[in-house]
């Protein structure tokens, strides 16, 4: 989970294993938004099966072996990208990652 003591927007971001099941995702939101629609069809938030699909037809290399996920909508994007975005550089940089997707929800 997120942090719950944060009132808006968790500037933090988790790691999302590779071989995760979209199914396995929950999209939940705290500021009232609806998140209904991201789990009827988990790839509006998180387009795991698309990429995979993209590698299997060989549109894509590959996929990382892990993804990152924010805390959805945030009052102060700001603050995340001063924050987290270097750590998520190095992660993905010591990944070897040569191309990062993203995806606003």
């Amino acid at each position: 989970g997120f942090d719950r003591g944060v009132q808006v927007g968790d500037p933090a971001f988790r790691e999302v294993a590779g071989d995760v099941p979209t199914t396995d995702l929950l999209a939940r939101s705290r500021s009232g938004a609806d998140a209904s629609r991201a789990n009827l069809d988990r790839n509006l938030a998180f387009a795991l099966d698309r990429l995979r699909e993209a590698v299997a037809e060989k549109r894509l290399g590959e996929l990382n072996r892990r993804h990152l996920a924010l805390g959805g909508a945030m009052a102060s994007t700001g603050r995340a990208i001063r924050k987290r975005a270097p750590q998520a550089a190095q992660w993905l940089a010591a990944d070897s990652v040569d191309v990062a997707l993203l995806v606003p929800t």
